[in-house]
């Protein structure tokens, strides 16, 4: 009876970087193989409890596919191929390759692409991959064993990005809004009220929020406050505030993607207190 192994280096790989291992092939007698090899593949998805609270589907999506061929071809990827290719065995158009008895072992390194989105369980969607050694026979079922793997971003350097944004008097100016997790997002502000209004301060919220294509348009699953500081005003009786704002992004921060079927976006919200009179919002990346 044929049966396979799976061996890798290490179970946690950076975008960019190779993942290299062996497989272990055994087998009593000549073994007929449409392909032997090395499958890296990634998956993307909605969990479905999430899922249901937002009214989108639970669905999931295969973005990533690589192999790497030990012998004979690359394994079939749609039913419709998986028939062509039986059809023209049939008609002896195919000839696959033959694995002798006994052990065989086979090196290998493949490459996790370097824009890999990096794995991620959150609270209503997910990213995830895994390697898989196969043994593609003709005629009979797969034979293949799978072992998961955690993708992390690589990382980056990022000039620094300023933005700047207004609403209903509150004009926020940011020294950059690409910051990776542990840094600290400073910038200054401007706060003009109306005559009669007053403010005591300010609330600065960092927001993260898991999204989902949904008919065409992305729909938010999942949304959770991360991190919150408070700044006072010394004078709340001026209509006119003016200072610098800063709020660290916790060193766990998972780094913003944008993937096939779904996204992590992160946001910074500042409004006054009491909330209502001014509020603006303003987009962050978190790098990896």
């Amino acid at each position: 009876m044929a049966n396979i192994s799976l061996e890798l280096e290490h179970t946690t790989f950076t975008a960019g970087s190779p993942v290299c291992g062996v497989v272990t092939f055994r087998t009593g007698k000549v073994t007929p193989v449409r392909g032997l090899g090395v499958r890296l593949h990634g998956v993307e998805g909605v969990k479905q409890s999430a899922a249901r609270q937002a009214n989108v589907s639970a669905a999931s999506r295969r973005f990533l596919r690589q192999d790497f061929v030990l012998a004979g071809r690359a394994g079939l990827e749609s039913a419709a191929s998986w028939i062509s290719d039986t059809w023209n065995t049939l008609m002896g158009r195919i000839s696959h390759t033959r694995l002798q008895p006994g052990v065989s072992r086979h090196p290998f390194c493949l490459f996790v692409p370097p824009t890999a989105v990096p794995t991620y369980d959150g609270e209503g969607i997910y990213t995830s991959y895994a390697v898989t050694a196969y043994a593609d026979r003709p005629f009979r079922k797969e034979i293949n064993t799978t072992i998961e793997v955690l993708i992390t971003a690589a990382p980056k350097s990022e000039p620094p990005h300023p933005f700047a944004t207004t609403n209903n008097g509150l004009e926020v100016e940011l020294d950059s809004n690409k910051l990776p997790a542990g840094g600290t997002v400073t910038g200054k502000f401007r706060l003009q009220l109306p005559q009669g209004s007053k403010a005591e301060g300010l609330r600065i919220t960092l927001v993260r929020r898991e999204v989902a294509s949904y008919r065409a348009r992305m729909k938010e699953v999942s949304k959770a406050e991360i991190a919150v500081a408070e700044l006072e005003f010394d004078d709340q009786k001026s209509p006119l505030q003016e200072g610098t704002l800063s709020l660290q992004i916790p060193p766990g921060a998972h780094p913003s993607f944008e993937g096939h079927l779904i996204a992590l976006r992160w946001t910074l919200r500042i409004e006054t207190q009491p909330i209502g009179l001014a509020a603006v919002e303003a987009p962050l990346t978190v790098v990896g």
